[in-house]
């Protein structure tokens, strides 16, 4: 995703992996987006 808070498989087992784990919730993207903010997300 183009702001770093959401998580795209590259494969059709990491787009299904995604899914089934709620990856892109609204809390979790959210947490994300604070993390990029505070520029610890993404890891180096």
């Amino acid at each position: 995703m183009a702001n770093g808070t959401g998580i795209e498989g590259k494969s059709s087992v990491g787009r299904a992996t995604v899914g089934a784990l709620q990856l892109n919730r609204p809390g979790l993207k959210n947490l994300r987006r604070l993390m990029v903010i505070a520029g610890i997300h993404p890891p180096k």
